[in-house]
């Protein structure tokens, strides 16, 4: 859904961003949690500085996901309920691990909690729409890098 050579130049920008500011604090599912840096939440703009590199991304996105689901162009269209970006290292066994960079990565996904998971490997560029569903990310190999573009959109009900 991104062609390569946006996500290659955002991605270089929002890696250096981590690099040089590092990312919010917080906590997600009651731990810990440094590696995201908060764009919109709730339909505030958080990070003003972060938009030369959420911008495009997100308008890209955005502008697929109209032609696919044959959407009007419209600026009421799709708006964004959050968008962030998260940066992990693999500095062992866990999913969220995290230092200060750009990997493919593995998801299970499924519908409910009560159905089986899918696995779902993304590489750079790709998009995975969930629609109220669930993802589980493997962990980050040792050393490795991943760099994660993250948009909610309004539901596609309301649009309809």
């Amino acid at each position: 859904m991104v062609p390569l050579s946006l996500l290659t130049k955002c991605s270089k920008m929002a890696a250096d961003k981590f690099e040089d500011d590092g990312g919010h604090s917080g906590t997600y599912l009651d731990k810990p949690w440094k590696n995201s840096r908060i764009y919109i939440d709730a339909k505030q703009l958080w990070t003003k500085e972060d938009s030369d590199f959420m911008d495009p991304i997100i308008e890209c996105v955005r502008q697929q996901l109209m032609d696919l689901f044959d959407l009007p162009d419209s600026p009421t269209t799709l708006p964004v309920e959050a968008a962030f970006v998260n940066y992990y290292v693999g500095n062992g066994n866990q999913p969220r691990d995290m230092e200060s960079g750009d990997i493919l990565g593995t998801l299970d996904c499924q519908p409910s909690t009560s159905t089986p998971a899918t696995q779902v490997s993304l590489r750079a560029g790709d998009a995975l729409v969930l629609a109220e569903g669930y993802h589980k990310p493997h962990p980050v190999e040792m050393d490795e890098k991943r760099l994660v573009f993250v948009i909610f959109f309004a539901a596609l009900e309301a649009h309809k």
